[in-house]
């Protein structure tokens, strides 16, 4: 079995056309070059992700991964293969933050919380604009932790610059959180 790498899309639930097609567009290239896609929640965000998943060839079963903050999983029904339910509102959060590579667009107070939890978690975050606390953090060393990284601003990124910029964040293999020292 071989594992897939699990790339979080978080950031507003609600976006516009322009910005639900770049997620989509990056999602299935993503799912091209064999990733999974993970996202948090219900919203224009979350199934552009999915349905821009499902559009590449490549994809199977298991490559959409919603983790939803109630416990119904019918938001997400029809969007994703792997429905978890959690009935854990914001708190799943720090399950999405545990991404391989996580990548925010837009954002408001729980994309803030998610970037928080990435940053803690030592995963890699990439911002690809729109507005909110995407942009606001792009290009910015959270604090103390890593002061050796930043959040890396691919806000004027074609589509392959992203996905090659994924893949280099993602073969950093960065230690994973292993508790508060």
């Amino acid at each position: 079995m071989i594992y897939k790498s699990q790339i979080a899309i978080i950031g507003s639930r609600e976006l516009g056309s322009k910005e639900l097609t770049l997620v989509e567009d990056i999602s299935k290239s993503l799912v091209d070059e064999g990733f999974r896609i993970l996202t948090g929640g219900v919203g224009s965000l979350q199934k552009a992700a999915h349905k821009g998943a499902k559009r590449s060839n490549k994809s199977g079963d298991g490559d959409t991964i919603a983790v939803l903050p109630g416990f119904d999983p019918k938001p997400a029904v029809g969007f994703a293969d792997i429905i978890i339910p959690t009935g854990m509102d914001l708190l799943r959060n720090a399950i999405v933050a545990n991404s391989d590579v996580v990548i925010c667009v837009g954002g408001g107070s729980g994309t803030l919380s998610e970037i928080a939890f990435a940053w803690q978690l030592n995963r890699p975050i990439l911002s690809i604009g729109g507005s909110g606390w995407s942009s606001n953090l792009a290009g910015v060393t959270i604090d103390h932790r890593f002061p050796d990284y930043k959040i890396v601003d691919c806000s004027d990124s074609s589509i392959d610059e992203v996905i090659d910029t994924v893949k280099r964040l993602n073969a950093e293999n960065r230690t994973r959180h292993a508790g508060i020292s």
